[in-house]
């Protein structure tokens, strides 16, 4: 055997033994405050509900139990005192050892789990937001089989004072109707509000439009890799931003730039040439390429009022903006020549190649509308 086959073979064994220790010894790992236990021949955590958690404060406190708890679906814990009479008491164990040493088995083997090994068992909210969420290694929480043997809980009567809750969501186009379902919703005992979207503050102007645009595209001679250079893309965005806030004025907070957004085009094939009208050129049966030519193709989103939105999007009012793209004047050259030697008949200006980029002006690429969406729970009686 070659020195180099026996060095493969040595590095072989020796990543073999470091991941087999791995699994056999588990290292220390981060994790939050749990109470160690010992049952059987498994180290299990204790993990303990409501810990730490201020249940005399002034708000709506829920606590979800997910169906690894309850075995039916979910169920809600809204009554305080129970919360209560639970904290410090209800607890379940939770083996990540385990779910390590399997996962890096089913490593090894070339067989990764394809699900996340982990799965809810509650969930804490406080005014609709999301405090704690509790969550176990699903084989050791099941209760059943070799990891689920020494799985022990005891929710401490959670159960008991639960609800069967069904998940809702409702959407709005008004921050003021979004608003004032919320707080009607707030007001009712069977509601439990849930972690939602950021909202515009009460009373602040909604940017409920999504406005999609592309400013003139940079054509370009690609580089010797087959791909267009890279442009100074932030000179770029700065230079499209103070152009459009001089053509139209923010005014009282009426939109909002997002990231502006490249595309680098190229095509090892070349770009169909085609005519004024789309119809490709063709030779034969073959279309006519033109090769060495890409592109820096931006995009821009704006969130926009509805005000703001009409007055984007009326006709021409994008022309306004000046031209951002350039295409050198040696890309029409060579579409020329290309066509000349293709069909004998060169006509500058006749054909141009097929590109999903654009050196002209601004244009719209799409709107939407964004809806404020308002998820919630509704506590429902229990089935007779």
């Amino acid at each position: 055997m070659s020195k180099t086959g026996k060095i493969a073979l040595l590095g072989g064994a020796l990543f073999c033994a470091a991941l087999i220790a791995m699994i056999a010894e588990p290292k220390e790992r981060e994790a939050p405050p749990v109470t160690e236990i010992s049952s059987g021949e498994a180290d299990l955590d204790r993990i303990m509900l409501l810990g730490g958690v201020d249940l005399d404060a002034n708000a709506q406190v829920a606590l979800l139990l997910h169906e690894m708890a309850t075995g039916e679906g979910l169920r809600i814990v809204t009554d305080r005192s129970a919360l209560k009479a639970a904290q410090g008491k209800a607890y379940y164990t939770d083996d990540p050892g385990a779910q390590t040493r399997l996962t890096l088995m089913s490593i090894l083997f070339l067989s990764p789990p394809g699900t996340s090994p982990r799965v809810p068992m509650a969930t804490l909210l406080v005014d609709g937001a999301e405090v704690a969420q509790y969550t176990c290694f699903s084989l050791h929480c099941s209760g059943e089989g070799q990891y689920g043997a020494h799985h022990r809980r005891d929710l401490a009567g959670l159960i008991a004072a639960s609800r069967p809750a069904t998940s809702k969501h409702v959407f709005f186009d008004t921050a003021d109707a979004a608003w004032a379902a919320h707080d009607a919703l707030a007001a009712r005992a069977d509601v439990v509000l849930a972690p939602r979207p950021e909202w515009p503050a009460r009373g602040a102007p909604y940017l409920d439009h999504r406005i999609y645009m592309r400013p003139g595209a940079m054509l370009m001679p690609v580089g010797d890799d087959g791909a267009p250079p890279r442009i100074d893309e932030a000179a770029f965005e700065a230079r499209f931003r103070a152009a459009f806030l001089d053509t139209f004025p923010q005014g009282d907070a009426s939109y909002r730039f997002g990231r502006m957004q490249f595309d680098y085009l190229s095509n090892a094939l070349g770009w169909r040439v085609v005519t004024p009208d789309g119809t490709p050129l063709t030779v034969g049966a073959e279309p006519v390429r033109l090769p060495g030519w890409g592109a820096a193709q931006p995009r821009v989103t704006l969130r926009a009022t509805r005000e703001m939105a009409d007055r984007l999007t009326a006709p021409g009012a994008l022309d306004a903006l000046p031209e951002f793209g350039e295409e050198p004047p040696e890309l029409a050259a060579d579409i020329d020549a290309l066509v000349a030697r293709a069909t004998g008949a060169p006509c500058p200006s006749c054909y141009r190649i097929e590109m999903d980029a654009s050196a002209g002006r601004t244009t719209l690429s799409g709107v939407e509308q964004v809806q404020l969406y308002l998820p919630y729970y509704l506590i429902e009686k229990e089935a007779p």
